[in-house]
């Protein structure tokens, strides 16, 4: 196969870059999705759609079928794509391709290398069925994701109070969990991000699920608590938002009882060494035997 498409230094900044698995994902999307509108097996096919199946993403990528799952809801969390499923195939949808994809005129198109691997069966219900025309084209449009394209400004109602926010975390959580010093533009991002995606509204739910977690505030046997920047950052919020560490967690309710248990025996063990001194000086003074 020849060509390329161009991809941007910027992709080093989105929110998932730190995931193997998701930037894999995503960069094989890019270059299956259609190029320009075409037909398949009687339905259409947009120009930044695809068809396939999770076998034949994983089967091409070498991801297991659960990360592939995984990969996709979390893309489709943060509104990179769209999927619609049926029960033969997954039509993937590329949110804003044009914006990625700038369309050239006729003229351009044709020193433009362009192959059409459309699948066609007479199984319909084959899992592996995959449609997609490659695109090999020389333009002056980055491929960036969407998370990270240029946006415009939050509305009135999604604008951050970072100072208060930092006061109020600040506040909510003395003495349990280290306080933020300063708002620096890395953490005002990431609460920006989170905003954007799921409103200011889910800000007030994770912290309030974190404060309730006797896991995330220490209270485990790992002797580790959760901080300003491991809260913010996308998958833990998310996972936060969910109620993975609310106290009825299985493994956290371990944790918690695991920690309660052996400060209940340090409490014991003390009481009864302090009991067996205190004897002893009684007994050198002659107020018992």
């Amino acid at each position: 196969m020849n060509g390329w498409i161009k991809i941007s230094y910027k992709l080093l900044e989105w929110e998932w870059f730190q995931s193997p698995d998701m930037v894999q994902i995503f960069l094989y999307f890019l270059l299956k999705a259609n190029y320009e509108k075409k037909r398949w097996l009687g339905i259409v096919i947009e120009r930044g759609q695809f068809v396939t199946s999770l076998s034949a993403i994983s089967k091409e990528t070498h991801l297991s079928t659960q990360v592939v799952r995984t990969c996709i809801n979390r893309l489709i969390s943060t509104s990179e794509i769209t999927c619609k499923s049926t029960n033969k195939y997954r039509i993937i949808t590329i949110c804003k391709y044009d914006d990625y994809q700038q369309n050239e005129n006729s003229t351009n198109n044709q020193n433009n290398m362009q192959f059409n691997n459309q699948l066609t069966s007479k199984q319909q219900t084959n899992n592996n069925q995959l449609t997609t025309t490659k695109e090999y084209k020389t333009n002056n449009k980055e491929t960036i994701p969407k998370g990270i394209v240029k946006k415009d400004k939050l509305s009135l109602s999604e604008q951050v109070d970072y100072k208060g926010l930092m006061d109020y975390f600040n506040k909510m959580f003395a003495g349990k969990l280290p306080a933020v010093s300063v708002m620096t533009e890395k953490r005002k991002r990431a609460v920006k991000a989170r905003v954007t995606e799921l409103g200011k509204d889910s800000i007030a739910s994770v912290l309030k699920k974190v404060f309730e977690s006797n896991f995330l505030l220490g209270l485990n046997d790992r002797n580790w608590r959760a901080d300003f920047d491991w809260i913010f950052a996308p998958s833990h919020f998310i996972q936060i938002l969910e109620g993975k560490y609310e106290n009825g967690d299985s493994k956290n309710k371990r944790d918690s009882q695991q920690w309660k248990s052996d400060a209940i025996a340090t409490i014991s063990t003390t009481v009864n060494e302090q009991a067996k001194e205190k004897r002893a000086e009684l007994k050198a003074k002659g107020v018992i035997d």
